[in-house]
């Protein structure tokens, strides 16, 4: 064949084959179109290849009427002339946003055919989507498609479904908790939530700020603060701290002045404000009153750090004025001084060595300071009726709601053990009670081992060194209390009663 040929054959292919039509009738009456835009491989079309549907029978699918066979054009991926479009598959459902919501809001869900090549059609009205929620903390899925998340204590995993017309599908959401105090009935109360349900599970009353559920002296915010375990007693932390401690007894002269002493454990300085209280006693009811304390102050060497006799001769009178802490009387003695830590003695003296009864007290002035009152003690002569010997202490703010805490101490009377340090005239078996700050005993002891708590005293390393000596250990929540030493069937004598704060 000569090249006029040639030319002329392959004219006539491409005519005969741009105007073919070709109608199938496997799908009953529909017809179909063949364009021949271009000529894939093997003779097939191109992804450009289109067919349309006249939708005068059976639709898409051969099953019945489909609005998408309405004379819709639609694109063959592969294949050959006169391939069917891509068979529906299932339903891609996606949110507005993105997969994450965060905790109580809401994110429009749609749901569009996915075909069998991973291709999707366009979204469907979401009022003809039946919504449902599979499982996770969504709380409801509106008619037409607007879903609300719940309130979660950590990041949680929701699955959302959506179904029309014979198809699926489902979505996976991460809601996101933006505010850890939120849930249910431990929303607001200033623990996370995420803690409470780790130890009690969801909507406890044990979980609750001030339930304290392992006894410990310490409520459940408390223990949230310090970092330990709400259900287990041996995981905890005392949060109160001694904010004064002071001491009454009678004053008589030489080895039988009153005297105070306390430790400040820590690392920083302390403010502490001291004072020598007499005269004020009487407006109490206290019969003979020392009529003119003066004060000393002594550090761990036994110098002489300070000496007042009278506050308002001090230097500094003007600040123990502010302090609000100022003696009620003139006559009265104040020091206020800030002190490293260490040990210190105070003595309270009558002037001109009268006697009477006299209280030494010392405050805590640096509460936001890490330091603390580690012990206190007293000695002095225990008498008998209104002249025993009287300690007192304050356990002041914790960690708890409105500054509720507890502190655990070792209150100690003792007498016999004094006589190795020089002390003649100790008392010889002294008796101890601790009492609230209503006046109810709630601790008695007399000989320390033979109490209830003998073996966790041992265990604490202040266990009396004399088996007549008192000891009590307990944990008492903030709070004033008292202490009272006495001497058994009236005994009198120098005794020394001890406060000591444990971890």
């Amino acid at each position: 064949m000569n090249k006029t040929s040639n030319i002329l054959a392959a004219a006539l292919v491409a005519f005969t084959f741009a105007g073919m039509a070709t109608t199938v009738s496997a799908l009953g009456s529909a017809s179909y179109s063949i364009y021949g835009d271009a000529i894939g491989v093997a003779g097939g079309p191109s992804k450009s290849v289109n067919f349309s549907i006249d939708g005068s029978a059976m639709g898409q699918f051969g099953i019945g009427a489909n609005p998408m066979a309405s004379s819709a054009a639609y694109s063959a991926i592969f294949g050959f002339a006169g391939q069917l479009p891509n068979a529906l598959t299932a339903l891609r459902v996606s949110a507005s946003a993105s997969n994450n919501l965060n905790e109580t809001t809401t994110s429009q869900l749609s749901a569009a055919p996915l075909l069998d090549d991973n291709t999707t059609l366009a979204a469907l009205d979401p009022t003809t989507v039946t919504w449902s929620i599979v499982n996770g903390p969504i709380v409801s899925i509106s008619t037409n498609g607007l879903a609300t998340a719940g309130t979660v204590y950590q990041d949680t995993a929701a699955t959302v479904s959506a179904t029309a017309n014979n198809l699926r599908g489902q979505l996976t959401l991460s809601i996101l908790n933006v505010n850890s105090d939120d849930l249910g009935s431990y929303a607001d109360d200033g623990i996370d939530d995420s803690w409470q349900v780790q130890y009690f599970g969801q909507d406890n009353t044990s979980a609750f700020p001030n339930a304290e559920p392992d006894g410990d002296g310490e409520t459940n915010l408390s223990e949230y603060r310090s970092g330990t375990n709400p259900i287990d007693p041996n995981s905890v932390v005392h949060s109160a701290r001694q904010l004064n401690i002071s001491t009454r007894l009678r004053v008589l002269t030489g080895e039988n002045v009153l005297i105070g002493g306390f430790i400040v454990s820590g690392t920083d300085p302390k403010k502490i404000m001291i004072r020598g209280i007499g005269p004020s006693l009487s407006a109490f009811g206290v019969p003979e009153a020392l009529e003119n304390p003066v004060l000393e102050l002594h550090d761990n060497t036994g110098a002489i750090i300070a000496v007042n006799d009278n506050w308002k001769d001090a230097p500094n009178a003007s600040e123990i004025s502010n302090s609000g802490l100022a003696p009620g009387n003139d006559f009265e003695s104040g020091i206020l001084q800030s002190l490293p830590p260490g040990s210190y003695t105070v003595v309270v003296r009558g002037v001109g060595d009268t006697t009477g009864v006299g209280l030494v007290e010392a405050y805590d002035l640096g509460q936001m300071v890490p330091s603390k009152f580690a012990n206190i003690s007293t000695r002095g002569f225990v008498d008998t009726g209104d002249n025993v010997m009287i300690g007192g202490f304050i356990v002041g703010a914790g960690l708890g709601n409105n500054g509720s805490g507890s502190e655990k101490v070792v209150v100690r009377a003792i007498g016999p053990s004094l006589i190795p340090f020089g002390v003649t005239n100790a008392l010889q078996n002294p008796t101890l009670e601790l009492h609230d700050g209503n006046g109810n005993t709630i601790a008695l002891n007399d000989n320390w081992k033979e109490g209830a708590q003998a073996a966790e005293i041992q265990a604490s390393g202040l266990a009396p060194s004399d088996d007549l000596e008192s000891a009590i250990l307990q944990v008492v929540p903030s709070g004033a209390y008292t202490a009272i030493v006495r001497g058994i069937g009236n005994g009198a004598g120098v005794g020394l009663v001890e406060a000591y704060n444990l971890p």
